[in-house]
């Protein structure tokens, strides 16, 4: 009978409302790609064995049974935007109904389906998907609708089926199943090999045509359609032209409570009931199929006001554990080393995930989580500024501001001091003022993370001072060096340990070597909190040392004995002269001494107070002939050192001689010789002899000869007689 009307209606060409626009739908995608691609949602989806084992194709149709559908442009009449779509019917008729792809009777049915209706063997064109998967949650659920050419001619006996199958650990394989709703008929107890989840809510009465429709035909008492359910009809969907069937229900939702972790599977079928002519199809939500993920909760953060305090733990949980799954925790994107349990203990900032791997082989795979970012209420970090000296009849001022002030909720931030176990009175500030001694501490609190630190206070008196106000060094030469060394009393051991010495230089030693006379100051710093100061005033004086020259003078003549000072200026020093026996020289403090007689004269250097070592002179005289320019030379006569040179040491001496030349007869120089002693024996300055004669002289003196009373040239005659005798 449904076959002639349906024929019947194509015959008379009567077509339904088409005011939308249809669905359009994809039948070139593989099974494994309708599931994995659009079906199931999780980045960490763990789908496997993907099959169809029936469907148009298996049946010898040249059409597909199965696809994808993307329903946007038909929104917002059409509930699902996007999905799966299995049909009793090829899918390309979907739409609209055109092309005709009808399925025949070689398309065979669903064991399972037909056990549902009670009718073995009364089911045709079966399209059927099936696969593995493991959940991370402790519900699936997908969204899914039926449309059927069933509606609204032939529910009270057509009982088009469809049926999600699931099994897996928890999950009977026999149920009971209400297959006609009717309260009067018994349950049906069927083995599935699972538990079909496309039931009305919080029934245990399968979907299909039969069993929701909205009584528009009433049904006979005792047919398949009497007690149906009218509020899960979409009435207003009939004939609406998203697709070419007749009427669908209101989006529904299978779900069913699974073990976190373990392997189950799903058989999704439709078939038509005893014919092949009225179609129907079922359509199941892209991504609604929700495989779920770890929740981590939510962020625990300083601006949501559930940060812990540093140093703290934070315990993630992935929530459940399996055997066949190994957790990989991130922080900031970097897999951390050796933390593969299903919690981990957090004690660093940072956004954390948490990652799986399916088995031994499987790719770990982050994205199955939530990021959860992690912050600590930071502790406050005290270290107590201030001196562990308080100096007698001052006030110092501790300071407790926490070095990360920046990073606190100052508003929140609160202060208590005690001193030595008690309560400091009206002290609830990072500041306190202190006049004595003893043990203060300090608790800072910041949004009830809490740091305490002490400080012990010490009252120190001490006293600095230099052993003399002014001090006077001699010093030789170069060797100016004076260290200075305060004297600081009064301070224990420890306190002497914290000093901290400053000098008026700069310098910070705990002493000074200065090399310049003057003032200098230095200030004792006990622990950067007691000051106290002592100056010196330091005159450095040099020790200036002299030399004299031993004296060879003529008898009877007198003799000035020049003083030499060892150093490159003369300071203003005064002379202290001694004759041989050690006697001062009175009125004799000058640089020369005049002398008559033989001896040693002894001269000192007094330098502001300063003596230099004693220089003596020893003054002896000359022969008398060696006093007096001599007028003949013999230098070849019987070799006896008599007149065989002119001897003027005595004049060099005496007077210093700057030149001697010695000229013949004729004026021509025949020798020349600079600060002359007594190196002219009749020889030129060749070395060779002069021929015997009279030769003149000419000396050129430093200053005038007081014995000869000549200066400063002094000219004359000498005779040399070369002849060998």
């Amino acid at each position: 009978m449904k076959r002639i009307l349906l024929l019947l209606l194509f015959g008379l060409g009567i077509t339904f409302s088409n005011a939308q626009t249809p669905i359009t739908v994809d039948g070139t995608q593989t099974v494994q790609q309708l599931v994995e691609d659009v079906l199931v949602l999780g980045n960490c989806a763990e789908v496997n064995n993907v099959v169809s084992p029936n469907n148009s194709s298996v049946g010898g149709d040249a059409f597909e049974s199965f696809g994808s559908f993307d329903g946007s442009a038909a929104s917002p009449t059409f509930p699902f935007t996007s999905g799966i779509v299995l049909a009793t019917n090829g899918i390309d008729m979907v739409p609209t109904g055109m092309p005709l792809q009808g399925g025949g009777f070689a398309w065979a049915g669903d064991p399972d389906l037909e056990a549902l209706i009670n009718e073995p063997g009364n089911t045709n064109n079966a399209t059927v998907v099936e696969f593995d998967f493991i959940p991370f949650v402790e519900e699936i659920s997908f969204n899914y609708l039926l449309a059927s050419d069933e509606w609204p001619t032939f529910v009270c006996s057509f009982a088009d089926t469809f049926a999600f199958i699931l099994s897996g650990p928890g999950i009977n394989d026999v149920n009971d199943y209400d297959h006609d709703a009717n309260p009067n008929t018994p349950d049906l107890s069927l083995d599935l090999g699972g538990l079909n989840i496309a039931l009305i809510p919080g029934t245990n009465i399968p979907v299909n045509p039969t069993n929701i429709h909205d009584l528009s035909n009433d049904c006979t008492p005792g047919d398949l359609g009497e007690f149906a359910v009218p509020q899960l009809y979409d009435g207003a969907a009939n004939n609406d032209g998203t697709t070419f069937y007749n009427g669908r229900t209101v989006p529904l939702t299978a779900s069913a409570q699974v073990i976190p972790g373990q392997t189950y599977s799903i058989k999704l079928a439709i078939a038509d009931r005893s014919d092949t002519a009225f179609n129907s199809a079922v359509f199941i939500e892209s991504a609604s199929f929700d495989l779920g993920g770890i929740d981590l909760g939510p962020d625990i953060t300083i601006s949501n006001g559930n940060a812990p305090c540093e140093g703290e733990i934070v315990t993630l949980d992935a929530g459940f554990s399996a055997s066949n799954i190994q957790y990989f925790w991130a922080q900031d994107g970097d897999i951390i080393p050796d933390e593969n349990s299903q919690t981990l203990e957090v004690t660093e900032p940072g956004v954390y995930e948490v990652g799986i791997q399916i088995g031994s082989t499987g790719a770990a795979c982050f994205g199955v989580s939530n990021a959860v970012t992690i912050e600590f209420f930071p502790i406050p970090e005290i270290d107590i500024a201030g001196s562990e000296i308080l100096c007698g009849g001052e006030t110092n001022t501790l300071d407790a501001t926490p070095l990360n002030l920046n990073e606190l909720d100052a508003d929140n931030t609160t202060y208590s001091w005690t001193l030595d176990g008690a309560p400091v009175s009206g002290a609830d500030g990072p500041l306190l003022d202190i006049t004595e001694s003893g043990v203060y501490e300090v608790t800072v609190a910041n949004n009830d993370c809490v740091e305490t630190a002490s400080i012990e206070v010490e009252l120190v008196v001490y006293t600095v001072e230099f052993a003399e106000d002014n001090i006077v060094i001699c010093t030789e030469g170069n060797n100016t060096e004076v260290v200075l060394e305060p004297i600081v009393e009064g301070l224990t051991t420890a306190q002497q340990a914290q000093i901290f010495y400053n000098w008026s230089d700069g310098s910070n030693g705990e002493t000074l070597t200065v090399t310049e006379g003057g003032t200098y100051s230095v200030e004792v710093d006990v622990n950067g909190s007691c000051v106290k100061s002592a100056e010196i005033n330091v005159s450095i004086t040099e020790t200036i040392q002299v030399s004299v020259n031993d004296v060879l003078k003529c008898p009877g003549d007198p003799f000035t004995i020049q003083a030499t000072l060892l150093s490159d200026t003369d300071p203003g020093v005064t002379y202290q002269w001694f004759d041989e026996a050690g006697n001062l020289i009175p009125d004799e403090n000058g640089p020369t001494l005049t002398v008559e007689n033989e001896g040693d004269y002894t001269v000192v250097v007094d330098n502001q107070g300063c003596l230099s070592d004693p220089a003596v002179a020893s003054v002896s005289n000359y022969s008398v002939d060696n006093c007096t320019i001599t007028q003949g030379l013999s230098p070849n006569d019987n070799n006896d050192g008599d007149n065989d040179c002119m001897d003027l040491t005595w004049l060099n001496d005496e007077s210093g001689i700057t030149k001697m030349s010695v000229f013949n007869r004729y004026g021509q120089l025949v020798f020349e010789e600079e600060n002359y002693e007594n190196t002219f024996c009749g020889q030129d300055r060749n070395g060779n002899d002069l021929v015997t004669g009279t030769y003149f002289y000419v000396i050129e003196l430093e200053r005038e000869s007081e014995r000869l009373q000549k200066g400063p040239v002094i000219k004359g005659w000498v005779y040399v007689n070369t002849e060998q005798q």
